[in-house]
């Protein structure tokens, strides 16, 4: 379901370039529950815009209805770097 999400969330808003480089989502997994952590497996962590971000975030609130609850979002790139 969460990769799923992305893909919807990618084709209605595509995310941004930085520097002429593409930020290329490969996929999202939850780690933990309590609050709810996401790990969000991208080409290059540096070129996650905060926006970009938030706008996941919200799409994870509205369909798993997340409403008052703190959702971390952690990027993560190929070889283990973390946003």
């Amino acid at each position: 379901m969460l990769n799923e999400l992305i893909a919807d969330a990618q084709l209605t808003n595509p995310p941004p370039t930085r520097g002429g480089r593409p930020l290329k989502i490969y996929y999202l997994t939850q780690a933990s529950v309590a609050p709810p952590t996401f790990v969000l497996f991208v080409n290059d962590p540096a070129l996650l815009h905060f926006s970009y971000k938030r706008y996941i975030e919200n799409r994870l609130r509205e369909t798993f209805g997340f409403e008052g609850t703190p959702v971390r979002i952690i990027a993560r790139g190929k070889k283990g770097e973390d946003e």
